[in-house]
């Protein structure tokens, strides 16, 4: 007997649209330019409905999880945009009421091989004017 994944695919992803808070998920691409000069910047937000949520006490070391870091759950079925996945990277930004936050890790939730959500390590920008 096979379990049924995609029951769960759905169950995540009902309930983080229940009980979840929009965002966005901002890329950006450089377009032109050369090694000595920039190109331009495009920025795209793509948006999404998230859970947030915090790491557990013990699994802070001040390194790779810090006080702050957020744990952000995508449901992997709304990433999807013009009939293209959008797969999370940590080039990419995460923006959660106007605050962009740096994201530190990715990682993918698939059991049975059936894509569930992102996992998301999210942390606050020490940029100037951006949280």
């Amino acid at each position: 007997m096979t379990f049924n994944y995609g029951k769960f695919q759905k169950l995540a992803q009902s309930n983080i649209e229940k009980y979840g808070a929009s965002a966005a998920l901002r890329r950006e691409t450089v377009s032109g330019g050369m090694a000595w000069e920039a190109g331009s910047v495009q920025v795209k937000d793509y948006p999404v409905v998230v859970l947030i949520g915090s790491f557990k006490e013990r699994l802070i070391d001040g390194t790779n999880i810090r006080y702050g870091d957020r744990k952000i759950l995508i449901p992997v079925e709304k990433l999807i945009f013009d009939g293209e996945r959008i797969t999370p990277t940590t080039d990419d930004k995460i923006v959660i009421d106007d605050i962009e936050y740096l994201i530190v890790n990715v990682n993918p939730v698939c059991p049975g091989g059936v894509d569930l959500i992102f996992e998301v390590q999210a942390r606050g920008s020490a940029l100037p004017g951006v949280r």
